[in-house]
């Protein structure tokens, strides 16, 4: 189960309800690398929607190794 949210709701309180309940986030629109590197390490985030992709892959391999 998914919500889709832009990245500017996300804080410490929708993450709880979204453990609590089970679900995943799917955020948009994230540019900032700042932003990016925050978002790709929160486990309750499965999407990330950007205008940057290559920054976003750049960052995904360097965080995660992947």
């Amino acid at each position: 189960r998914m919500v889709n949210v832009d990245a500017g709701m996300v804080n410490d309180y929708m993450l709880a309800r979204i453990r609590e309940y089970g679900y995943h986030l799917s955020v948009w629109t994230v540019n900032s690398e700042d932003d990016l590197r925050r978002f790709m390490v929160m486990p309750e985030i499965r999407n990330i929607t950007t205008r940057r992709p290559s920054l976003a892959l750049k960052i995904r391999k360097e965080v995660l190794g992947v």
